[in-house]
């Protein structure tokens, strides 16, 4: 079966297009960030919280069973 003139024409645009994947300008690359310093990705904050609620849960179970 003959393909289309419309399916021919794609193709040879497709054809072109595949020796230039990878090569964008740099005028449309995103500048690269600065490099951030290693940060946790929990909050402080809650961390603390975490920790409050585990060793009071674990201080009030002690205290539960020698009553």
């Amino acid at each position: 079966m003959a393909s289309t003139p419309t399916i021919r024409q794609r193709n040879e645009r497709y054809a072109q297009n595949i020796h230039k994947r990878g090569m964008v300008k740099d005028t449309l690359k995103k500048a690269e960030p600065e490099q951030k310093e290693a940060t946790s990705t929990v909050a402080p904050y809650l961390a603390v919280l975490f920790l409050a609620i585990i060793v009071g849960g674990a201080i009030f179970e002690i205290l539960n069973r020698r009553l």
